[in-house]
């Protein structure tokens, strides 16, 4: 009985794709599986916090607990909504936001938990 280096390492390509399919992993881990001709790319999704100045970007997820992801919801803050960043505080402080014509304070570790899509243009 021979080893197929080349099967098994096909084999384990398989378990990995299936394993970063999983939406619940991607979203814990922050990375967005993008498609790329007949191959897939895993990128690492920009958070809010990542965010300069005045760039735009949509929101894609909230991993923010149920009763911040409450109030942010009460505040616009919710996907596929557009929000830029106004003012941001010294040494990793709050950020200030702008959600359609809502603008508040949002501190930083929240704002790490918030995936966007930056919007170019």
């Amino acid at each position: 009985m021979g080893f197929c280096i080349e099967c098994h390492c096909m084999s384990m390509v398989h378990d990995f794709r299936q394993i970063i399919r999983s939406a619940q992993l991607t979203q814990l881990l922050n990375y967005k599986i993008m498609p790329n001709e007949n191959n897939y790319q895993v990128k690492h999704m920009p958070t809010l916090a990542d965010l300069s100045l005045h760039q735009r970007a949509r929101i894609c997820n909230l991993r923010v607990n149920a009763e911040l992801g409450q109030r942010l919801a009460a505040l616009g803050l919710r996907p596929d909504r557009e929000i830029t960043v106004i003012r941001r505080g010294w040494f990793a402080g709050p950020l200030q936001v702008r959600v359609g014509t809502t603008e508040f304070m949002l501190r930083h570790d929240a704002a790490r938990l918030i995936d966007v899509e930056i919007l170019h243009g």
